[in-house]
């Protein structure tokens, strides 16, 4: 079981290290009110818990809403 948690880890930091650089795109209108971190998907850890509750740009906040979708639907056994 730990080589299988460890295999595991390591293949989640890589999934989430693919994603650090991958550009959102804005409104060609609204560009310049994006603050530049929300420009990328950047790191899924958020400064304000250490973990990826509490996002910090919209990228993130989009998962964190879509996960919370999923583990409701899953709990109601609508899956």
């Amino acid at each position: 079981m730990d080589a299988i948690r460890l295999l595991e880890s390591r293949a989640g930091a890589a999934y989430w290290t693919a994603w650090h650089d991958l550009p959102i795109t804005f409104p060609k209108n609204d560009v310049r009110r994006v603050p530049e971190h929300w420009r990328t998907f950047g790191t899924r850890k958020s400064p304000l818990s250490g973990s990826p509750r509490l996002a910090v740009n919209p990228a993130n906040a989009i998962l964190n809403y879509l996960y919370a979708l999923l583990e409701s639907e899953a709990r109601l056994g609508r899956l």
